[in-house]
């Protein structure tokens, strides 16, 4: 073999190395965050934090936001799901348990408030807070007081959904207003939405099998009380707000005139 094609053969052989070692790191990091890894972590991760089993729904790759997004839930409460997001990095960087435990018991007691108030049935979400605080509460016994106490008793950034039988309707607007005028504020941000029985039905079943309404009911109920979907501005009532007692007035003017009612 002369000189010339042992360097050839050299530099093929260092090209190919350069290759295989690309593909093996390639194929590592596939491997390190595949799905399945993923979903392993996540339980792990969540047992190491709670001190408890849980099971992961679903998981999925954001890929253009470099994380992995799911949901989950404890193995002795199927219906107390909860967001997830993990960096792909590995980092743990959030889980939503606290504030849906948290916020069950607010939604009980407004729930009580509601029936005893109108006796009709209702759906609430609330959401106690938009901050990553609760990354360090671990507790899964944790009560509205000691949530509270932790916070300041501060309900600023809670946002509350009600989501009300038409029934309710039977009475006056001041009635109405009366009672969740009180709530607005107290229960951070509220909104009202007056709809049939039946798709109380379908909403509250969403919220317990998902753990949230998708896109897909949003946009069924969106066509079928004619709401348009930005910001839950409406067009003939649907989602109803409380920040001016004025307007509230306008909006209940506009939903009475629902023929679904």
């Amino acid at each position: 073999m002369n000189i010339k094609n042992e360097k050839m053969i050299k530099k093929k052989e260092k090209i190919l190395g350069g290759l295989i070692i690309i593909l093996m790191t390639f194929f590592t990091a596939c491997g390190m965050y595949s799905t399945r890894n993923m979903i392993k972590y996540a339980k792990d991760e969540l047992e190491k934090k709670y001190g408890e089993e849980f099971e992961i729904e679903y998981i999925y790759d954001t890929r253009t936001s470099g994380s992995f997004k799911g949901k989950a839930y404890p193995v002795n409460n199927k219906d107390m799901k909860f967001g997830f997001w993990i960096q792909m990095d590995g980092s743990f960087a959030y889980d939503g348990l606290i504030f849906r435990i948290v916020g069950s018991q607010y939604e009980a007691v407004i729930k009580e408030m509601i029936k005893n108030e109108f006796d009709v049935e209702s759906y609430i979400h609330l959401v106690p807070g938009v901050d990553n605080d609760d990354k360090v509460i671990t507790d899964t016994s944790i009560t509205i007081d000691e949530y509270e106490e932790m916070h300041n008793y501060d309900r600023s950034s809670y946002r509350t959904k009600i989501y009300i039988s038409y029934k309710a309707l039977s009475f006056s607007d001041e009635e109405l207003y009366k009672f969740f005028g009180s709530l607005n504020g107290e229960y951070g941000l509220v909104t009202v939405l007056f709809v049939t029985d039946y798709d109380l039905s379908r909403i509250e079943n969403e919220y317990i099998e998902k753990g949230e309404i998708k896109h897909a009911l949003y946009q069924q109920l969106d066509e079928e009380y004619s709401m348009i979907s930005n910001y839950g501005e409406t067009k003939h009532g649907y989602v109803i707000h409380l920040e001016d007692e004025e307007y509230f007035y306008e909006q209940m003017e506009e939903v009475r005139k629902n023929e679904l009612f």
